[in-house]
């Protein structure tokens, strides 16, 4: 018996399980950020005041790229708080929605903070003699699409408004990148892609702010 046969027996009978099983909840961890040792040349100092999650979502649909949720009756904001992804089987059904154990607008300015670090900028907690910077979340969502290759996509959208020379009005930013696998869809997927996008989002996004 070929290793190809075995392998793909295995994906087979991996995916015919879990839509047997019907839609579930799944929770992952974005993989922490990695913080650069970073000298703060600005002389200015930021202050992530606020971050808003103005996502929009909708109940289950046939178009992976929406934010959308399978698992429960009524869209709410505490459920969609934590909400980053649906892992979709073969056929494009959807077998599970996918949480982040801390909110996303937690993940954004953690990675927003390490932008303006590595930018120059000294972050702080106080609002004393800081320049407050607001955050909107337009975008942070993730899907897989493919049939025996799968395809793990995330996007990241903010708006970012500030008191900066180089956040005249609001600026917006946005952050995408599209990752494979053979095997099939998993929640560690989700948490390679999204950790890897964030870690992007920031390389993108410092050079931006100096």
């Amino acid at each position: 018996m070929s290793r190809h046969f075995i392998a793909t027996s295995f994906l087979i009978f991996t995916v015919v399980s879990l839509s047997a099983c019907g839609v579930v909840q799944e929770k992952i961890k974005i993989n922490e950020i990695h913080h650069v040792k970073t000298s703060a040349n600005q002389n200015i100092t930021v202050n992530i005041k606020s971050v808003v999650d103005s996502r929009s979502f909708v109940l289950n649909g046939d178009d992976p790229s929406i934010p959308q949720l399978a698992t429960v009756e009524k869209i709410k904001p505490s459920l969609t708080a934590t909400a980053v992804a649906q892992i979709r089987n073969l056929n494009g059904t959807t077998i599970a929605d996918i949480f982040t154990e801390r909110e996303v607008i937690a993940i954004v300015k953690e990675a927003i903070e390490e932008s303006f670090k590595r930018a120059g900028y000294t972050v702080s907690e106080s609002t004393t003699d800081t320049i407050p910077i607001d955050v909107n979340v337009v975008r942070f969502w993730a899907y897989n699409t493919g049939s025996w290759v799968f395809k793990f996509n995330f996007n990241i959208t903010v708006e970012i408004n500030g008191d900066l020379p180089v956040l005249q009005n609001t600026k917006t930013f946005s952050t995408s990148i599209t990752l494979s696998s053979g095997w099939v869809a998993s929640s560690r997927s989700y948490r390679n892609t999204i950790s890897k996008g964030m870690d992007k989002f920031i390389l993108e996004l410092a050079p931006h702010l100096e």
